[in-house]
């Protein structure tokens, strides 16, 4: 079987390493964390704009909290979803949640369990 020359020498290339700052690295740094991923980005800019994302979503320290929602939706587990209420005691409207759990009770409700960035 023939392999791409383009596709081996890609393979075959020296890892392209992206460090990235968080601009909130001082103001946690006791809870601070490095976080080095490994991708397949072809391009400097390509690692660039992937480690800003990492930044964004993981620059922070989390905290877990408990949402209820209407509807079952256990198979939101391991999922990002976007928050869309303010009746918490802070607004978590378009705050992206990471759900680590999910509770589905009897009045057609679920009790997730999120992981949420800390203001």
């Amino acid at each position: 079987m023939a392999v791409d020359q383009g596709y081996a020498a890609w393979l075959k290339a020296e890892e392209l390493i992206e460090e990235v700052a968080s601009p909130d690295a001082a103001r946690w740094a006791a809870q601070g964390r490095t976080i080095r991923v490994s991708s397949p980005l072809a391009t400097e800019a390509g690692a660039a704009a992937e480690g800003a994302r990492q930044i964004a979503q993981m620059g922070r320290p989390f905290v877990e909290d408990v949402a209820i929602v209407a509807g079952h939706h256990a198979d939101w587990v391991g999922r990002c979803i976007e928050g869309v209420s303010d009746d918490l005691d802070y607004d978590v409207a378009g705050e992206l949640l990471i759900v680590i759990g999910a509770e589905e009770l009897a009045d057609n409700t679920t009790a997730l369990t999120v992981l949420k960035r800390q203001a």
